[in-house]
C-alpha cells in the first residue's frame, strides 16, 4: 500500500510539471501584437466605386491617420454615427470657419472631396462637399442644440450620402466642429 501511494505521488508530480510547462507555451490574447491599421488608399471617387453594389454602399467610418492623410493636422468638422464612433466625413477648416476640403470612405478607399459653396458660408451650420459622382451633406438638425464638449461644439445632425441617380441615403449623427487644429497622436 505504501509502494503505490509513493508512485501516485510520482505520477501526481510529473502530470502536474507537464500541465505547468504546457501553460507557459500558449499565447494569450493579449500577448499577441496587434499590427498597426491599414491606412486605405487615396482614390478618385470614380475609382473607389469600381467594383461597388452602389445600391447597398455605405460609407465607413475613419482613423485618425487616414483623416491626417488627407486633410492634415487643422481644424475640422466632423459626422459620427455615434456621439463617440469614429468618424465618417471629416471636412477640414479654412481660418474663416468655412469648409476647404472633405474626406470619406468607402469601398475601402479614402476620397477627397471639394466644399460646394453655403449660404453661411460656416461648416459648423452644415456643408457639402463632392467629387463627381459622389456628394455629402450634413446638416445639423433644426432645433437641436449645441453642446461643448472637450474643445468641440456638438449639435445632432443629418448625413445625406448619394452616388449620382444610383444611390441616395440619410444618416443621424452628430456633427462636431473643433475650432484648434488636432495634436498630432490624437484619434479622430
Amino acid at each position: 500500500m505504501r509502494r503505490r501511494t509513493s508512485v501516485f505521488r510520482f505520477v501526481a508530480a510529473g502530470v502536474a510539471v507537464a500541465f505547468l510547462a504546457a501553460c507557459g507555451q500558449s499565447e494569450l490574447p493579449d500577448d499577441a501584437s496587434t499590427p498597426a491599421p491599414v491606412v486605405a488608399r487615396v482614390a478618385s471617387a470614380k475609382e473607389a466605386l469600381q467594383g461597388a453594389h452602389v445600391r447597398t454602399l455605405d460609407p465607413t467610418t475613419l482613423r485618425g491617420a487616414e483623416v491626417r492623410k488627407v486633410i492634415g493636422a487643422r481644424p475640422h468638422c466632423t459626422f459620427r454615427y455615434t456621439g463617440s464612433g469614429h468618424p465618417v466625413v471629416v471636412a477640414g477648416l479654412r481660418q474663416d470657419g468655412s469648409a476647404e476640403l472633405g474626406v470619406i470612405k468607402f469601398n475601402n478607399h479614402l476620397v477627397s472631396l471639394q466644399p460646394e459653396p453655403s449660404k453661411s458660408g460656416l461648416a459648423a451650420a452644415g456643408f457639402v462637399l463632392s467629387s463627381e459622382p459622389v456628394r455629402v451633406s450634413v446638416r445639423p438638425l433644426p432645433h437641436a442644440l449645441a453642446s461643448e464638449q472637450g474643445g468641440a461644439q456638438r449639435i445632432e445632425a443629418d448625413m445625406t450620402f448619394e452616388v449620382g441617380q444610383e444611390l441616395k441615403v440619410g444618416y443621424g449623427g452628430f456633427l462636431e466642429c473643433r475650432t484648434a487644429a488636432p495634436s498630432g497622436t490624437q484619434e479622430h
